[in-house]
Order: structure tokens, then C-alpha cells, then sequence
């Protein structure tokens, strides 16, 4: 039995995301649009395997409806969707604005579940966490209500990527990053 045959350990905190080592995790970075996402497709297949394969998302997707209008949430995409706007979609028009909003508020729901995991790390991701967010940029892309409204966005798959990362480092970081820090080149 290789290494890759083990099963993933879901046992930690509300078992949405299975135990691994601190050198599995990658690094959490500030959003910029040079940062691409970039998805561990061995965990996503052991993830298939025992059924878990999109267990994260649908955690994160009820979350994400049951806050939806959560002021705290809402105070936090406020604060960085100016800055936002101002450094990577300054053409954008109200809808594209808004949109944009939610998918931060998406990233926060991101970041809800993955500290109720337990399985946080200073400063890391979680592996199934950063293949989350991922997929969740590909569903969004390939969305054509989405793809609509973000049309007069350049490059807007990379844009909603970095709307979804505010958001998580955002709540990963309790909304105490500046506006300046958080946009910072």
C-alpha cells in the first residue's frame, strides 16, 4: 500500500476538511492578480475516492446562504470592496461591483469553515481549502449570467479569483488589515 492509498483523516473539528501536515499547506498571500490558483489534483481524486470530493463547498455554500446577511460580513466586504474596485476593476459598473461584493462575502464563507475544521494554520491554506476556492472560481466562470455582468472587466476570471481571496484573508485576519495593506503591490 503506497502513501497516496491512506485514507484522509476527517476526524478534526466539524470534518470538513481532512488532518494533514503544516508542510502540505500553502502559503496564504496577500490578493494580487499575478497569484494563480492551482489545484492539487491527487487530494481532489483521494477526496473522490471517499466521497468527500465537494463535501467543503456545500459546507461553505450553506454558510454562505444562512450569513448572507450577516452585518459583520457585510461590514468586512464593505470595507475592502472601495479598494477593490479602485485597484482591479476601476471600469467596473454597479452590477459588476456587487457581484464582486458577494463573491468576497463568498471567500469569507470560505474562511468560516475552514477555522470551524480547526485546522487552521497561521499564515498557510488548508490544500482542500485552496482547491475550494478554485473550484469555486471555475463554477463561477463558466456561469454565463456571471460572465455577463463581469463582461467589461478585463481578465475577470483572475478578478473574481482575487475577489474570492479578499474575502478569505479578510476574515482570516479578523478585517484588520488596512485597505492600504490589503491592496498593497
Amino acid at each position: 500500500m503506497g502513501l497516496f492509498d491512506k485514507k484522509l483523516d476527517y476526524s478534526s473539528g466539524n470534518g470538513a476538511l481532512p488532518w494533514f501536515s503544516e508542510g502540505a499547506y500553502v502559503a496564504s498571500t496577500l490578493p494580487n492578480s499575478s497569484a494563480v490558483f492551482v489545484p492539487n489534483l491527487n487530494l481532489m481524486e483521494r477526496e473522490k475516492k471517499q466521497g468527500k470530493l465537494g463535501y467543503f463547498i456545500e459546507l461553505v455554500s450553506d454558510n454562505y446562504k444562512t450569513n448572507e446577511d450577516n452585518p459583520i460580513n457585510k461590514k468586512l466586504v464593505e470595507k475592502y470592496l472601495a479598494g477593490f474596485k479602485q485597484v482591479f476593476a476601476p471600469n467596473a459598473d454597479s452590477d459588476a461591483i456587487q457581484l464582486l461584493g458577494r463573491y468576497m462575502d463568498l471567500g469569507i464563507s470560505v474562511a468560516e469553515i475552514e477555522e470551524q475544521s480547526t485546522l487552521q494554520i497561521e499564515g498557510k491554506t488548508h490544500p482542500s481549502v485552496a482547491n475550494a476556492m478554485f473550484s469555486l472560481l471555475m463554477d463561477a466562470r463558466r456561469d454565463s449570467e456571471v460572465r455577463h455582468i463581469l463582461r467589461d472587466i478585463n481578465d475577470s476570471t483572475t478578478v473574481l479569483g482575487i475577489a474570492i481571496r479578499v474575502g478569505y484573508i479578510a476574515k482570516r485576519n479578523n478585517g484588520a488589515l488596512t485597505v492600504q495593506e490589503m491592496f498593497r503591490k
